[in-house]
């Protein structure tokens, strides 16, 4: 059948022309059906879908021929799981149903209670989309898609995680200060254990291979045997000026750290300038670590102030043994760097080019005795003596020096005792720690000490008597001088 668009009067399939209006006629066409909804979409040529937005094939766009009807039941059961998705979303009212809705809260609420920090959320709720939307995908048989999203989440999660290993804890919020502004904030919201209701002492001491640690390691260990009322854990850090931040921040309780150190970041100046800590506060004076001047036997060098002209291992620009020469040059009369030909290579290269003559001296920083100096000692290098006139020099300038003589005999081929320069390590602590917990740590501290020195040789010649000198000004927290003054100390 045939029909005139005018006058609607309907013909045969052999008309051309309507006889009454004059114009060409058309095949006469039922209301088409979207191929994806099945909705009907009425006479008007269209491209798209008006309910469901699915592309029309028709070339005459949204309308089908008679004979083609039964087609769009093929289609339609070609794409059944498409339209029950889509029935399904309209059903929720929405991009996300009910049951979607509740995964993402149960995933988000879960990260934060095992976190507790901002990231924790923010990685709840992610990872909480993430599955909504892999769910999505798989219900439309959208593989390729749901891969993606996986792959996006672990992405998202795993630069999540390490963002997360620095971020501050929701009840630290307002532990974090900058620059030293904000570094008074009391520790008690972090210092206690909710689930033993015990004092929670962090304790950061170093890299793990490193002396710091072993003796934090020790004393923590001790801590947990002998008081009741704490729970203490160590934490590895870059060095002491993370150690001293930490204190700063209020992240962390006690540390070990060099005096001089400690005293800048008490005094503000030094690296510490705009991030010190007034409060900071002294728990004990710990072992010395002396300075050990190394030099070539055929190096002509005698005392510090030979070394000017000379080839000097210095270490690395801004470690502690190039601030020690800067130091101890300085006093000795030597423009640092300029009046020396420093060399910059690591301790071991640097000893080994002593011991073949490359360069002149190198300056180790360490307990003794050193294993690397050991060998030096056994190949033409000697310890060089440091003057009682420039050590008092030091001392009156720099309060953290002691005078410390290694004896005789501690290496090889080291008939006399020499003289030189070391800086005392100070168990230090935050000013708002509970008097009560520092007189605890401290006391049994020292009352235990002979079972330390067996588990650490570092802590060998401690003696209480020695725990308030030398510690570079630094005030004793009123909870370690109530300890110090019932045994007679103070």
């Amino acid at each position: 059948m045939k029909i005139c668009n005018k006058c609607q009067t309907e013909y045969p399939d052999d008309m051309a022309f309507c006889s009454r209006c004059g114009i060409p006629l058309r095949s006469k066409v039922q209301e088409a059906a979207c191929p994806a909804c099945g909705k009907l979409l009425g006479k008007e040529a269209l491209q798209f879908c008006p309910y469901c937005g699915q592309k029309l094939n028709s070339s005459k766009a949204g309308r089908q021929d008679l004979g083609n009807i039964k087609k769009t039941e093929t289609v339609e059961n070609n794409t059944a799981d498409t339209v029950n998705a889509k029935d399904n979303l309209e059903k929720t009212g929405g991009l996300l149903s009910k049951s979607d809705l509740i995964i993402c809260a149960a995933v988000t609420v879960f990260s934060t209670l095992a976190t507790q920090s901002v990231f924790g959320f923010m990685r709840g709720l992610v990872t909480g989309l993430m599955f909504v939307f892999v769910k999505r995908f798989f219900e439309q048989k959208r593989y390729a898609a749901m891969v993606f999203s996986i792959i996006v989440a672990l992405v998202i999660n795993v630069g999540l995680s390490y963002a997360l290993g620095s971020a501050p804890k929701i009840s630290d919020k307002n532990a974090i200060g900058q620059n030293g502004a904000n570094n008074s904030v009391s520790v008690k919201n972090i210092n206690s254990n909710a689930a033993t209701n015990k004092v929670a002492i962090i304790f950061p001491t170093g890299a793990e291979a490193g002396v710091i640690h072993s003796v934090g390691l020790a004393i923590t260990n001790n801590w947990n045997k002998t008081v009741p009322s704490i729970v203490a854990n160590v934490q590895p850090t870059r060095g002491q000026f993370d150690n001293l931040e930490m204190l700063t921040l209020g992240k962390a309780h006690v540390t070990i750290v060099f005096g001089s150190h400690a005293f800048h970041c008490m005094n503000n100046s030094g690296y510490f300038k705009g991030y010190g800590y007034k409060d900071l506060k002294a728990i004990a004076g710990m072992y010395a670590t002396p300075n050990q001047f190394v030099v070539a036997n055929k190096s002509g060098i005698t005392r510090i102030a030979d070394i000017k002209g000379k080839r000097f291992a210095v270490g690395k620009a801004g470690s502690t043994v190039y601030n020690e020469c800067d130091v101890h040059f300085t006093a000795a009369g030597i423009n640092f760097p300029n009046e020396i030909r420093p060399e910059f290579s690591p301790l071991k290269e640097s000893l080994n080019m002593v011991q073949n003559g490359s360069i002149d001296g190198a300056l180790i920083v360490g307990g003794v005795p050193v294993s690397m100096i050991v060998n030096a000692m056994n190949a033409n290098c000697r310890l060089l003596n440091v003057s009682d006139e420039l050590i008092e020099k030091l001392r009156q300038r720099y309060p953290w020096y002691v005078k410390y003589t290694i004896r005789a005999g501690a290496y090889p081929n080291q008939k006399d005792a020499v003289n030189t320069t070391a800086t005392k390590m100070v168990m230090v602590c935050r000013h708002d720690l509970n008097d009560d917990t520092v007189y605890q740590l401290t006391k049994n501290f020292w009352n235990h000490i002979n079972e330390l020195k067996q588990t650490n040789v570092n802590l060998y010649n401690l003696k209480p008597n020695d725990a308030v000198k030398d510690i570079a000004d630094i005030p004793l927290h009123p909870g370690a001088a109530r300890y110090y003054k019932e045994i007679g100390v103070l």
